[in-house]
């Protein structure tokens, strides 16, 4: 009988700690924290970088499916390789997955990378005109890969410029191999639903507009008065249908001279629209449904 006991009592630790080493490896990505926090501290899975830094579970798979466009383009420049293999958004926002590669172990981790994405297709790197007012570009580093390195790209605009049928060219640039340019063109299909909002102030007159899509927002807002922009940041909030605000909706910029501003909110929790109820940027509001 005590042998049994003991057989059964091993037995159960060897399966308490697969179930642990199953949970850490579940676990390993740290996606953008929700309720704010340090982007330093995200951890992409190297896989698939979109689904750790973005929760798309709220998304319905017809919105998943119009807002995804796989493209697995390559370009080649001084042995370093570049490959453009997804982009994920809507005419708003656009987020794209790039491997580079090289001939050897080089220390890509800290190799500075630059992107621009133009509208229309371009040939020439050296001359290439500028990406456009209050356009933004972001970029997260994932750790090498013996000799490849994965960056994931989130480019935004003030307007809806990434529509269906238009077509692009996304230029990279980093130190290695001397800082040799990849070009990458192709015709955006990615789509998805926006709307466009008129801001008000509580007296309930006119403040400013507003596009919001399920990846973010972007609003120019005019004030009477001077408004702090480190205040106003902590204060823009994307409201549910029961009026609760959505997780994961975070000010990612504000320019202007305090009076007339430009207001951009990134989604890590997109959401189909016709859950959403209002938009609040600090005193100013519009209704969304």
């Amino acid at each position: 009988m005590k042998r049994t006991l003991a057989v059964i009592l091993l037995l159960l630790v060897v399966l308490t700690l697969a179930a642990c080493g199953s949970k850490e490896d579940k676990t390993s990505a740290v996606p953008m924290p929700t309720n704010g926090g340090d982007e330093a501290d995200i951890h992409l899975d190297p896989n698939d970088p979109l689904a750790s830094y973005l929760d798309l579970s709220q998304l319905s798979q017809e919105t998943l499916a119009s807002a995804t466009q796989e493209l697995n383009l390559t370009s080649e420049n001084n042995g370093v390789q570049a490959k453009l293999t997804k982009v994920l958004g809507d005419p708003l926002t656009l987020y794209a997955v790039v491997e580079m590669t090289t001939p050897g172990n080089a220390p890509q981790n800290e190799a500075e990378i630059s992107a621009v994405l133009l509208e229309g297709t371009f040939r020439d790197p050296e001359n290439l005109p500028s990406m456009p007012e209050n356009s933004d570009v972001n970029i997260q580093t994932l750790p090498p890969k013996e000799n490849t390195v994965t960056y994931l790209l989130n480019i935004s605009y003030q307007d809806e410029t990434l529509t269906p049928g238009k077509d692009v060219t996304l230029l990279l640039k980093n130190e290695l191999a001397g800082g040799a340019p990849h070009l990458f063109h192709w015709t955006i299909q990615t789509q998805g639903d926006t709307r466009h909002l008129s801001l008000i102030d509580q007296s309930g007159a006119e403040a400013g507009t507003a596009v919001l899509s399920s990846f973010g927002m972007s609003a120019a807002l005019h004030s009477q008065q001077s408004l702090d922009m480190d205040t106003l940041a902590q204060e823009v909030v994307l409201l549910d249908l029961n009026g609760k605000p959505v997780p994961g909706f975070q000010c990612s910029g504000i320019t202007g001279d305090g009076t007339n501003l430009c207001v951009k909110a990134t989604s890590f929790t997109p959401l189909e629209l016709s859950k959403l109820s209002t938009l609040k940027i600090g005193t100013f509001s519009a209704l969304v449904n």
